[in-house]
């Protein structure tokens, strides 16, 4: 199967899972969900700095993703999580030290780095209602589509060929333009604000999808990685598939803090 058909048929068989999942999940159901996506997420992003290293310190960071994704129901603030985390593996650090050993402190920032990057985001989802969600989700997807076909089929100027070299004008807009109807649609049927705000919030979405789409683009060519993973075909990297979301679920959450939309 070429790339292209790879990457259908993984999402032929996500979509109706996830699907599936925000109908008829549970809360409990979301937060384990949330847990598995966060650690494994995480433990691709720990890879592409430490690739077949530092196992123990890999699985350190994996803790406070299961107290943040649960951390709700336990009662538990995230904010308590996360400086209980950055102090205890900073305590960590000082341990390697007072031991002789080599304790380096980007090891501790790249740590609490994918706490922010994916389990903090990530926690947002339940905070959402339904509706929210589907938005989310499908601002997201059509964003990712409308930028990969419009890129494939018009793509000409590049964007920003040193973080990305793949992506351009053409994509951008095509992330945009798919974005819009969208979000259009589910504003008029659902929504409670006025339909003008339907009309710029995809936009900010959308780019928002596209600045989180090159961060990870970026972040992988620095390192000399092509993919974060390979668990998904066609795709990559678990990292890969939700990259764009990794943004405009704290650009959602902001637009929402500051009006409300449903």
């Amino acid at each position: 199967m070429t790339s292209h058909q790879q990457r259908l048929l993984t999402a032929s068989i996500l979509l109706p899972l996830l699907a599936l999942l925000v109908f008829q999940g549970s809360p409990l159901a979301w937060a384990f969900v949330l847990a598995g996506v966060s650690m494994l997420g995480l433990w691709e992003f720990y890879s592409l700095f430490w690739p077949r290293q530092k196992r123990a310190l890999k699985l350190l960071g994996l803790i406070p993703a299961l107290l943040l994704c649960f951390g709700r129901d336990l009662g538990l603030s995230p904010i308590g999580i996360l400086l209980i985390g950055f102090w205890g593996v900073n305590c960590f650090f000082l341990l390697k030290l007072d031991r002789g050993l080599q304790g380096r402190w980007s090891e501790a920032q790249v740590l609490t780095a994918g706490w922010l990057y994916l389990p903090v985001v990530l926690h947002f989802v339940l905070y959402l209602q339904k509706i929210e969600l589907i938005l989310v989700l499908l601002v997201t997807f059509f964003s990712d589509t409308g930028a990969f076909y419009c890129g494939r089929l018009f793509g000409k100027k590049k964007i920003w060929p040193k973080i990305s070299p793949n992506k351009t004008w053409a994509g951008a807009l095509g992330s945009i333009l798919a974005s819009v109807p969208v979000c259009l649609l589910v504003g008029l049927f659902q929504g409670t604000a006025a339909l003008y705000h339907w009309l710029w919030i995809p936009v900010l979405l959308a780019i928002g999808a596209q600045i989180g789409d090159f961060f990870e683009s970026g972040l992988k060519r620095h390192l000399g990685v092509k993919d974060s993973g390979t668990i998904l075909p066609g795709h990559g990297g678990l990292l890969d598939r939700i990259d764009s979301l990794l943004l405009v679920l704290p650009a959602y959450m902001a637009i929402r803090t500051a009006m409300p939309l449903f």
